[in-house]
């Protein structure tokens, strides 16, 4: 991930949804590789990576922490970035747990 100096394709999040929703994860793992991501100018930056990420923090049934780092970096993303993560969280292609995305959006 962003935290190895390697980039996370969109593929690979997208992986870690699907396996997320079927699986008991580590929460506190999986916290820390959405913060790297974010931390990746080339992830905080492209929309559909970032609605894996919110994809990813609700499979895990993680919820929002204000304050956290995490909800730091999400709510300082770049305003055009921002403004597609719901619609296309809405477009999700696989599974996703509705109920527990909401809070991330």
């Amino acid at each position: 991930a962003a935290a190895q100096g390697r980039a996370v394709s969109r593929g690979f999040l997208k992986d870690c949804c699907a396996l997320a929703y079927g699986t008991i994860v580590a929460g506190t793992e999986v916290l820390r590789l959405c913060e790297a991501c974010l931390t990746c100018s080339s992830i905080a930056g492209d929309c559909a990576a970032v609605s894996a990420i919110c994809v990813l923090l609700a499979n895990s049934e993680l919820r929002p922490s204000p304050g956290s780092t995490l909800c730091t970096r999400l709510s300082a993303l770049p305003a055009a970035v921002a403004s597609q993560v719901a619609p296309l969280c809405a477009m999700w292609q696989g599974v996703v747990r509705a109920d527990l995305l909401g809070p991330w959006l």
